[in-house]
């Protein structure tokens, strides 16, 4: 299952327009083509961040649906989501995982998530200095929408108290994205400014920009969000993903 970041439009207006161009799962639907055994599916949630509340409820359902429809044939569950679509999956992934019946995904991708700018779901009311604008920006958005959570069920006050049980959950973050990082907990995190990712000389550059750029976050988004037009090119990105899904 896929689940994008925030749609700008619907950011700006205050609006829950149903995308028509779902990305994530598009650019995955590219990347896995001629392997049929792979079905993504995608929730399409509008991308506005003040639904957030809400949109975890709905996916929480969604999740529970497809995870027992896809356990009883035997497959794998595969979530993979992007900018604040890691912040509605982890939410309703920690939720679920509570219980008799927890859902525990094979794989679970994130992609640029604010979760591992500044750790906010864990430490919401850490605040520092030293941070750029956009991410005090998330830091804000997240510690609201976790406060509007049932506290009894899985939240204490602005910290949610339970987390995401995936078999394997991974990480793809960038120094220069002023709204990624890595996650603490059970989480492999791999920075993809650098060699491994990208040419020598695009990583280095890195090293001295300032991150709470616009455009770097704009650059850097784009580059996590697997689109294949992106600049840098993201192909040692793209594959390593596919690799994962497929488990390899």
């Amino acid at each position: 299952m896929t689940i994008d970041g925030i749609d700008a439009v619907n950011q700006i207006l205050g609006a829950n327009f149903r995308a028509d161009d779902l990305y994530l799962m598009r650019n995955l639907e590219r990347l896995l083509e001629g392997d049929g055994g792979v079905h993504v599916l995608t929730y399409n949630w509008g991308g506005n961040t003040s639904d957030t509340t809400t949109h975890v409820a709905a996916l929480r359902t969604i999740l529970r649906n497809d995870y027992t429809y896809v356990r009883a044939r035997g497959g794998r569950f595969v979530i993979v989501a992007h900018s604040w679509g890691t912040v509605l999956a982890y939410l309703a992934l920690a939720f679920e995982s509570r219980g008799a019946d927890p859902i525990i995904p094979d794989l679970f991708i994130t992609l640029g998530s604010p979760l591992g700018a500044f750790e906010a779901v864990r430490e919401p009311g850490a605040l520092t200095s030293d941070r750029s604008a956009a991410e005090l920006i998330v830091i804000d958005e997240l510690g609201d929408e976790i406060q509007a959570f049932n506290p009894s069920e899985c939240t204490s006050g602005r910290s949610v108290s339970c987390a995401p049980r995936g078999r394997r959950q991974i990480n793809f973050w960038a120094w220069s994205d002023p709204v990624s990082g890595p996650i603490r907990g059970a989480w492999e995190n791999y920075r993809v400014d650098t060699t491994a990712y990208v040419s020598a000389d695009f990583a280095r550059s890195m090293t001295s920009s300032n991150r709470g750029s616009i455009s770097l976050l704009i650059t850097w988004h784009t580059f996590e969000s697997l689109d294949f037009n992106a600049v840098p090119n993201n192909a040692v990105l793209r594959q390593a993903v596919r690799n994962l899904i497929l488990g390899r």
